[in-house]
């Protein structure tokens, strides 16, 4: 039965139904991605535009535990109202969280990358839309631009950071606690250098703790200048204040 359910998910003659409604239809795309899908009705193949949530245990509708906003919901909403099929899908560590199985040493950034591939993945393999394109939004947008690197027909940015993730969490210190910017700086360049870091003041403790460390060290190593440079597909750059 589970090697049926393999074929299934994964065999590339997957096909998807039109006219879903904005209910959608949830499926799997992996044994960590969740999702919902929202295919309206064309007279042929109509473009994909894949959503990725920003940072935190984010769900496909863009909501967490404490904070509610439907977000991504609305957005998958909106563009399927104007002829565009949407997959929106929960981070894994929603997944994680739930099973148990989540581990803060073990959360890496590639995780997400490597997930949001499989999703691009997944949907060339089923050849049922015209285009495909990835919607990043906030630590989503980082995730997306290297996602759309595998053949995509375009990329969207919405509030996406423009700096590696030291140099925003360095400057947003700077405005809420300039006390500590100098520390934070310091801490940063000492574990890019040496791999680790104990030199923080309990004030930063939440950003410098052991176990999230190496999370922090694996998303630093991206920067979204020399990334969104790989792209050689048309670009949308969305934000505000």
């Amino acid at each position: 039965m589970k090697n049926l359910l393999f074929l299934i998910l994964f065999s590339p003659l997957i096909c998807f139904s039109q006219t879903t409604g904005k209910s959608g239809k949830d499926i799997s795309v992996s044994p960590m991605i969740e999702g919902t899908i929202l295919v309206p009705e064309t007279d042929g193949k109509p473009a994909l535009a894949i959503l990725i949530g920003g940072s935190g245990p984010t769900d496909r509708n863009g909501n967490q535990s404490m904070m509610k906003n439907n977000s991504l919901r609305f957005l998958a909403e909106g563009l399927y109202e104007n002829g565009i099929a949407v997959f929106r899908y929960d981070k894994r560590i929603l997944k994680q969280l739930k099973e148990k199985t989540l581990t803060e040493e073990a959360i890496r950034f590639d995780d997400f990358i490597k997930d949001a591939k499989d999703v691009v993945a997944f949907f060339k393999r089923s050849n049922a839309f015209s285009k495909i394109y990835v919607i990043g939004h906030s630590q989503g947008s980082l995730v997306g631009m290297i996602a759309a690197q595998n053949g995509i027909d375009g990329f969207i940015s919405i509030a996406g950071a423009g700096q590696e993730i030291d140099d925003v969490i360095v400057d947003q210190i700077a405005i809420q606690s300039p006390g500590l910017k100098d520390n934070a700086r310091t801490a940063f360049d000492d574990m890019r250098a040496n791999g680790i870091t104990v030199r923080f003041s309990q004030g930063l403790a939440s950003i410098f703790r052991p176990q999230i460390q190496p999370f922090m060290i694996s998303w630093m190593k991206y920067n979204p200048q020399t990334e969104i440079a790989k792209l050689q597909i048309p670009v949308l750059i969305i934000n505000g204040e």
